[in-house]
Order: C-alpha cells, then structure tokens, then sequence
C-alpha cells in the first residue's frame, strides 16, 4: 500500500481496497484502488488503480486515517466514494457503520443522488 500510495500521491487508498479490509465486502482483489487526481492502471505485479476524482473532494481530509506511510479512507468515506464512482454498488456486510458519519461525508461530494441513494441504503440497513 505505501508503493500505491507514492505513485497515486496525492491521493489515498478507497473503494474495493478499503471496503475489504473493513469488511463491507468479502470479494476479495489483489488490486489496489488510490482515490487521486487522474486516472490509470499500473501493473508492477499488480493492478494499482489510480480514479479521478474532483479536487474538492480529493482535498477534503474528512474521513481520511493517515497511517505512517499511507493514507486511507475510513469505511464511511469508502462507501462514498464507491457510490459516487460506481452507484450501482452492492455491499455484503453494513455492518457497523456510523451512518450519522456516512450522511457527513457524502455532503463534501456535492452530489444530490449519492446523499439520496445513501439515506436509502440506512433505510434498508436499519430494516434487516
């Protein structure tokens, strides 16, 4: 993770990487997914996946852990920015998420339908 994240600098590791470790998704994928402000794929005996994303959201520290030599989204900014880049997401486990922390993310993205789509995700959490 602290190869990936030198070449996604300035970025931090999200989406399917993050949700694996934290356990909202059981899939698991040797890839490694950098949240940053370009996209491409580099392969140095795996995938490191480099995703664009706006600046201000990229900047936004709001649920980023900076570890000593990587940074990396917190689970709530992970599902966001898995439903931001890919809304059609299924997560297997909701398991222990701050909902009220998932609601205070998604407002930086400036993105109606994710803010949506994420008080519909509570609902069917809080249902099972």
């Amino acid at each position: 993770m602290e190869v990936a994240q030198t070449i996604g600098a300035p970025g931090y590791i999200s989406l399917y990487t993050a949700l694996i470790i934290y356990g909202v998704n059981f899939q698991l994928t040797s890839d490694i997914h950098i949240m940053t402000n370009s996209s491409r794929k580099i392969n140095i005996g795996y995938n490191i996946i480099l995703h664009k994303i706006k600046d201000n959201i990229l900047l936004n520290s709001k649920g980023i852990i900076l570890k000593p030599n990587y940074n990396i989204a917190s689970k709530e900014r992970a599902i966001c920015d898995t439903l931001y880049l890919y809304p059609n997401t299924y997560f297997d486990n909701l398991n222990n998420v701050d909902w009220d922390s998932l609601i205070d993310i998604a407002i930086i993205y400036e993105n109606k339908r994710l803010v949506k789509q994420i008080n519909e995700l509570k609902n069917y959490a809080n249902k099972k």
